[in-house]
């Protein structure tokens, strides 16, 4: 059951952060691989792909060019820290020895959409697809200069490794599991949303949203679930979800379209509702020494200086 904790109100409108706008296009992704060094992604979905870099910690943002000309979303590091962005059209921009390149997966039967990557220490996977009904994923050994794909019959948004042999992949209605190295996955049994986002604490705690409000736990590397939230329920406030961060196993937020920002402090036991700027829409969060960045729609970028 949520509980909500707020002052005399359900929702708590946070007014002290600061806020960068960097583009017309739309950002989807923020990556920091230490304090003073992180990404964000984007772009125009057709037209256009933006990549920026701090080294100072967010205070100021460096446009890096790419030659993807379509939308790039979200971005990780492999265990070399290289990074490495899922893009349009099955393209994957990384960074080798200071030098940005592109490089164009071949996913059948069409270049499809990349969503996300994931790195083990012995092997990577990638997820994305098209249209609800279209998804796949990709194994590689080597960063995707040769892979083996496996399709599925929705898309998917976002993937993670609990450990080696062990991956959850979430998608339209779905959420799957496999258990040898990604070789062969089977769904969890779970009610449809549109789940959009997963995060894994401690190779144990599983945490899910859906775009249409659902949170999902597990305690026992997705075995067994609770419905910390059920989406579309007639009792409570409608909220549409994109993206969940812990920091530790209590320390949680999710944010998502009008300035949604949601916290726990107890492991998604009850949660703070607030809201920064209902005019933006936000896509992506991280916390980063006690910061918490958030990007979204038309280029935004907020910093919010965590107590």
């Amino acid at each position: 059951m949520l509980s909500f904790s707020s002052c005399k109100k359900n929702e708590i409108d946070v007014l002290d952060y600061e806020i960068q706008v960097l583009s017309d296009d739309n950002f989807e992704s923020v990556y920091f691989v230490n304090d003073t060094v992180g990404y964000i992604s984007g772009g125009n979905t057709y037209n256009n792909s933006k990549l920026y870099q701090t080294i100072n910690g967010g205070k100021t943002w460096n446009s890096i060019p790419t030659n993807t000309g379509k939308t790039l979303y979200n971005i990780t590091s492999n265990q070399n820290n290289k990074i490495f962005v899922a893009g349009f059209d099955s393209k994957i921009v990384f960074n080798l020895n200071n030098n940005w390149q592109t490089h164009q997966v071949h996913t059948k039967p069409v270049w499809l959409p990349l969503k996300q990557i994931a790195f083990s220490k012995n092997y990577a996977l990638a997820c994305g697809g098209l249209f609800f009904n279209t998804g796949f994923l990709l194994k590689s050994t080597d960063n995707f200069a040769t892979y083996q794909q496996t399709d599925f019959e929705v898309e998917l948004y976002d993937l993670a490794f609990i450990n080696d042999s062990t991956i959850m992949a979430v998608g339209y209605g779905s959420i799957i599991k496999s258990t040898n190295y990604g070789e062969t996955w089977a769904n969890v049994n779970v009610e449809g949303d549109v789940y959009v986002d997963i995060t894994i604490i401690n190779n144990k705690i599983v945490y899910v949203i859906g775009e249409q409000g659902s949170i999902l736990k597990s305690e026992d590397s997705g075995e067994n679930w609770q419905y910390l939230r059920k989406a579309n329920t007639l009792v409570q406030k409608q909220y549409r979800f994109t993206a969940i961060y812990f920091i530790d196993e209590l320390n949680g937020f999710i944010t998502g379209d009008k300035g949604t920002l949601w916290q726990t402090n107890n492991g998604g036991k009850s949660w703070q509702v607030k809201t920064i700027d209902k005019k933006h829409h936000y896509t992506s969060l991280q916390v980063v020494n006690e910061r918490l960045f958030l990007v979204g729609k038309n280029g935004v970028v907020v910093l919010l200086n965590l107590p």
